[in-house]
């Protein structure tokens, strides 16, 4: 008897039923010449089912059904960690952590450090935690260490744990620990009059008065009041909000509305996956990071005399893609998309390197190298444009599932910039022409 692919009706019935069946190469035929050197399909057929039978077998030590199950050899000489050894690295300090690796902390918000140069990477004052939004990834002392050096969970784990690590051979269950409730978003309390967020927006940051005049009228975008801890005292903030399908605000972003200010941070209880949105009337979206870039962008659009209600414009409050995600879910017209993520050209990105070319990088001079403190291991800062290259990979991405891409690099650091060195460059020009009033009195006499 000959089996074949397109033969699986002769089959029984019941073994049909069975799903996912292994058989011999991972086929289903049987040939005349083989049947004296393998079983019959009859029986590989009984054998499967008896298989899917039993229950399945996860992980040694397991109590499955009231009855424990047998550890095999492989599974046994798995390094394991106890929930005491897994704790004790995720506990190490993550701040000085990171200044051994060589990264400088700056205290700009309320509840992070920023890495300088680093591409969005943060540190959570009150769990102990960071994010990189730059690459999307976040966790604790141990996530960390991984993402430096490139190396696995167990690795980076006795790392941690330096002289104490003593390996075990199977851990105990891990508790359950549920998520901490979600924070309700609580938006700022609104200002008598909005003159000062007006002032700041189109007076220091460049911003056509017609599209704050507009964010305003829409509800886009109000001042409000903010408690400023660090300072003991209320300060004035530019909010800028972001709507869900329901026309509910879900997430608000502060900027203060003062030069001097240090408030520049999402409001706690923020959904970063919706996106603050400057609507247009085609099928193409400009993304950019912050709302102060996107009012800046369609401000040059103004400039160079074209509509900036054209196209739609909405930001990530990061490199991530979350939020354009849930913008495309929600406009599905869309099929032109452009990043306009900033040109971090002082980027830099630790990388591992060799004793030996290290030894030679501090013999020439180069300030780059240096040892991690933690470890003695050798690294060197590498520029990395966090913005590029992040719009690079987000294109890439996006043109396989069929949209047409671009990327709007600015040519400073961001469109911000941008607007307010082409606005002095207008001005100075503007000076140049206008004719002198001592020159003007001396043609009238």
């Amino acid at each position: 008897m000959r089996w074949s692919r397109r033969n699986f009706c002769g089959i029984p019935q019941k073994f049909r039923m069975l799903g996912t069946v292994r058989f011999l190469h991972g086929s289903l035929y049987c040939r005349e010449e083989r049947e004296k050197k393998q079983k019959p399909i009859a029986q590989l057929l009984r054998n499967s089912a008896e298989v899917h039978s039993q229950p399945v077998r996860k992980r040694a030590g397991i109590f499955i059904g009231g009855e424990k199950m047998p550890a095999t050899t492989t599974q046994l000489s798995r390094l394991r960690f106890t929930d005491e050894q897994l704790q004790k690295a995720n506990a190490v300090n993550l701040l000085e952590l990171a200044r051994s690796y060589g990264y400088e902390l700056e205290d700009k918000e309320r509840k992070a450090y920023n890495a300088k140069g680093s591409g969005g990477l943060f540190f959570y004052k009150d769990n102990n935690t960071f994010k990189h939004f730059g690459s999307d990834q976040k966790g604790g002392a141990i996530n960390f260490v991984m993402m430096e050096e490139n190396i696995t969970f167990v690795d980076a784990v006795k790392k941690l744990l330096g002289p104490s690590y003593e390996p075990v051979r199977e851990a105990a269950p891990r508790k359950y620990t549920p998520a901490p409730a979600k924070k309700e978003l609580l938006l700022p309390k609104k200002a008598a009059n909005y003159r000062r967020a007006y002032w700041y927006l189109t007076q220091v940051r460049g911003i056509e008065p017609s599209i704050v005049s507009a964010l305003m009228n829409e509800k886009k975008l109000y001042q409000g009041s903010y408690f400023v801890r660090e300072k003991n005292q209320f300060e004035s903030v530019c909010v800028f909000l972001g709507y869900d399908e329901a026309n509910k605000a879900r997430y608000c972003f502060m900027r203060g509305a003062d030069p001097a200010s240090t408030v520049k941070q999402d409001k706690a209880g923020s959904e970063k996956s919706i996106p603050f949105h400057m609507a247009g009337r085609s099928n193409k979206v400009y993304v950019l990071e912050a709302p102060i870039d996107a009012a800046s962008h369609a401000s040059l659009a103004v400039l160079y005399g074209v509509d900036w209600r054209q196209d739609h414009r909405i930001t990530t409050g990061c490199l991530s893609d979350g939020a354009l995600q849930w913008f495309l879910k929600q406009n599905p017209e869309i099929e032109e998309i452009c990043w306009c993520y900033d040109n971090d050209t002082e980027g830099t990105k630790p990388v591992p390197i060799t004793r030996e070319e290290y030894e030679a990088a501090r013999t020439a001079g180069d300030s780059s190298v240096y040892l991690i403190e933690a470890t003695g291991k050798p690294m060197k800062r590498i520029p990395c444009n966090w913005g590029q290259q992040a719009a690079l990979s987000s294109a890439r991405k996006y043109r396989g599932l069929g949209y047409r891409v671009s990327i709007h690099t600015p040519q400073t650091n961001d469109f911000n910039t941008d607007l307010m060195l082409l606005r002095r460059q207008a001005e100075q020009r503007e000076a140049e022409t206008e004719p002198n009033a001592e020159e003007e009195w001396e043609a009238e006499r």
